[in-house]
């Protein structure tokens, strides 16, 4: 609220993700606040060599195999996860 400038919102575009914007409109809906996967580390079920693997878009996805030994048994640490908030809200 009370931050200049005002952003029509015909003019968000591609350039606006990461930076914070001013809009004005109506909130038609809220999702619930929910976590989203950023990184994670997996273990080498052989050797427990680590590796630690950068999610796209919160989606889970194993490396394919060990940069050590190049087992393609990989386990994930889930207490090494890292998560932010994320939200929806349609305008």
């Amino acid at each position: 609220m009370n931050y200049e400038p005002v952003t029509p919102m015909k003019f968000l575009k591609s350039n606006c993700i990461g930076k914070f914007v001013c809009v004005r409109g109506t909130v038609i809906r809220v999702s619930t606040i929910k976590p989203i996967l950023l990184s994670m580390n997996f273990l080498c079920a052989k050797c427990r060599g680590e590796k630690t693997v950068t999610m796209n878009d919160g989606k889970f996805d194993c490396p394919g195999s060990c940069l050590v030994c190049k087992n393609k048994s990989m386990i994930p640490d889930r207490h090494s996860s890292i998560t932010t908030d994320w939200q929806k809200v349609r305008l």
